[in-house]
């Protein structure tokens, strides 16, 4: 530095003298990313645009070789022009800094080379870095390059799985096609991509033979047959199925070809299970028989979370899969087995899921569904299983009457417990199906009353509560039921239409028992603190004005600000909220820590431990959520939505947040394994 400094002391130097290449100074010092020489030539007046013998400026040696402080020196000087030229040397380099500093300077994001634009290199070069800057910057999805492939083709070929996964997530064409009409979902699966094969198939895309094998496949099924992998069949085998299964007699001729030459029928290959579980998924009666006849099939397997090919059969509500209903029972399938989820096939006609498809056909296929398979499994009536619990519990929830009458004649026990819903009765005023209590109230021989608890202790007008059900009030209350009824977890009423943000509920209560105001739960929680989950101000207006107390503390030392605190970020009016809450300030009182209050709590229960390890500042959304995106979820138990942790046991589907977790024992159904999930969103 000392002798650059001497030589640029002398009066008349030449900056710009060229070596053999026709590098200056300044590109050398460019090469090697010296900013201080670069300041130093600069201010001797070097030229910052002079180009070398392959007509490249300083700037765009720089960018080349990955010199970040030399690119943001001479960024500032640097004409349009230039800063483009440089902007293609970047895309070769992908350096997120780099690429930043140049567009952040003007340079024009989507220039195009040979093979591509700065995204197509970026997703090449498997750049998800850049991509996202990119991304952020507006750079197009959608622009070809010398073969018309899109940035999301090069990322499927190069199996480049985080940078299309991003680019899938910011709305790229999942079909787009290349000359040779080529899509990313085929490029994928052709090379054995299978993460994102997953990614494409979740994204709606769509298998298609490309022109160069139009002659040599009949249908994408075939291609699929010949050219995939085992492991890219099974991931796409339940998408293709649906057209797959629909083909004429040839394709069941293709099936039992490969049955004949061991093709293992009880092999799972989609999301649903076996071939058999798609025949009756798909209403295949000719396939279903095809299957059947094979000596080594095992007509009950059953997959946890759809059950047996049975319980799919059973579930479709379409008149196909009642043949196969008919065809599955003769063969001796077993409906005493089932998902654990739902639970069992009478269980998945009870609760009838694709009524909404035809109303009136549907309804008699699941009626005559459950009168077969309770003709010839009786003791399916009381079975317990899934989420549901009994048939009559999954009945009840849906509404539908019929199907109510029809298991009520089938004297099911009414002392059963279980299920999220805990008995019939309470799943029916879930989701105030008036019709249905009613059946359910005359016709279970006092069993069912306004009067039973279900396994958390919980009343019916518990779960009217929650629902904010007023117009149910008078069919679930006798002189003998109370709204200040409590469950296990020491809740009452007041305490559930609070935590949902049930204005009305909530005044009818304070109406009859205005000094259960600060009635505290099993964990010292008022309906105010409950109030602050949901965030309703008419809700926490009310409390306040019934007097409310603000500064009520629970074991764990939280105010309800603190409450609404911790849930701020998905109220709609989080400032109006907190300030209806806010205590009034006294002498000597410490404030709990302003950006996760739950931290002052000595940490006595292990569930709520994982909470205070878990800093919420305010205004911060914890979402709980999952890899696919999917980001509100509510409690199970509660029917509170979840912030922060969520607690989820996967085999049957359910929810718990983290106050609920701690008494699950108590009200939830046994087999249960949670598992935390939480996701931490800027």
């Amino acid at each position: 530095m000392l002798i650059l400094d001497e030589l640029l002391s002398v009066q008349g130097i030449d900056t710009q003298p060229g070596n053999d290449c026709g590098d200056t100074p300044l590109h050398l010092a460019a090469i090697w990313d010296y900013s201080n020489i670069i300041k130093k030539l600069l201010d001797k007046g070097a030229k910052f645009d002079c180009v070398d013998h392959d007509g490249m400026t300083p700037l765009a040696m720089a960018t080349q070789w990955g010199g970040t402080r030399a690119v943001e020196l001479l960024r500032v000087f640097s004409s349009l022009k230039h800063l483009n030229d440089a902007y293609l040397h970047a895309s070769l380099c992908t350096s997120e800094d780099i690429i930043k500093l140049l567009l952040e300077a003007g340079a024009s994001i989507d220039l195009l080379r040979p093979a591509g634009t700065t995204l197509h290199q970026a997703c090449y070069m498997s750049k998800p870095k850049v991509v996202q800057i990119l991304l952020t910057k507006r750079a197009s999805l959608e622009a070809l390059d010398d073969s018309k492939r899109t940035p999301l083709l090069d990322a499927a070929r190069i199996n480049s799985i985080d940078c299309l996964r991003l680019l899938v997530d910011a709305g790229a064409n999942v079909n787009a096609e290349d000359e040779e009409c080529r899509t990313p979902l085929l490029e994928a699966a052709l090379r054995g991509h299978t993460a994102c094969v997953h990614i494409l198939l979740s994204a709606k895309a769509k298998l298609k033979i490309p022109s160069t094998m139009s002659g040599l496949y009949e249908s994408s099924e075939d291609l699929a047959l010949a050219k995939f992998n085992p492991e890219v069949f099974r991931i796409m085998a339940d998408k293709i199925s649906s057209g797959y299964l629909e083909n004429d007699d040839y394709e069941i001729e293709k099936i039992r070809i490969l049955l004949h030459n061991g093709f293992n029928p009880n092999q799972k290959l989609g999301s649903y299970g076996t071939m058999l579980h798609y025949a009756a998924l798909w209403g295949r009666v000719d396939l279903a028989k095809v299957l059947v006849e094979t000596d080594n099939i095992d007509i009950n397997s059953n997959d946890k979370e759809h059950g047996t090919p049975l319980e799919v059969a059973a579930a479709s509500g379409e008149g196909r899969s009642l043949e196969i209903v008919q065809l599955l029972l003769d063969e001796k399938a077993n409906a005493t087995i089932g998902s654990l989820v739902v639970g069992s096939p009478l269980h998945a006609a009870a609760h009838m899921p694709y009524l909404w498809k035809d109303p009136i056909e549907a309804e008699k296929i699941y009626l005559t569904v459950a009168e077969l398979i309770l003709d010839r499994y009786p003791s399916t009536i009381d079975l317990e299983a899934g989420i549901f619990a009994t048939p009559l519990q999954a009945a009840a929830k849906k509404g539908q009457a019929r199907m109510v009458i029809l298991l009520l004649k089938k004297s099911p026990n009414f002392d059963i417990r279980g299920g999220i819903f805990g008995t019939p009765l309470h799943a029916a005023v879930w989701d105030e199906n008036i019709p249905e209590i009613c059946l359910i109230l005359s016709r279970s021989n006092g069993k069912l009353t306004p009067a039973t608890i279900d396994q958390g202790g919980r009343i019916p007008l518990h779960i009217a509560a929650m629902g904010g059900h007023e117009a149910i009030i008078d069919l679930i209350t006798t002189d003998d039921i109370s709204f200040l009824t409590r469950d296990l977890g020491g809740r009452h009423s007041l305490h559930f239409a609070a935590g949902r943000g049930c204005t009305g509920f909530v005044q009818k209560i304070l109406s009859m028992h205005g000094d259960a105001i600060n009635d505290t739960d099993a964990d010292g929680w008022t309906p105010l603190h409950w109030a602050c989950r949901r965030g309703c101000p008419t809700t926490i207006r009310l409390l306040v004005d019934h007097n409310a107390d603000k500064e009520a503390r629970t074991k764990r030392g939280w105010r309800p600000v603190d409450v609404a605190k911790y849930h701020y970020a998905m109220f709609q009016n989080p400032e109006e909220v907190i300030e209806l809450v806010k205590p009034s300030p006294q002498e000597g009182d410490e404030e709990i820590t302003s950006q996760f209050p739950s931290l002052v709590a000595e940490p006595t229960v292990e569930v709520e431990d994982e909470v205070e390890k878990f800093p919420v500042p305010q205004g911060k959304f914890i979402k709980s959520t999952t890899v696919d995106g999917d980001s509100r979820y509510y409690c199970d138990s509660c029917s509170c939505d979840i912030y922060g942790p969520r607690y989820c046991c996967g085999d049957h589907q359910i929810d718990l947040c983290f106050k609920c977790l701690r008494h699950d024992e108590k009200t939830l159904f046994k087999g249960h394994k949670f598992e935390k999930v939480t996701v931490q969103e800027d």
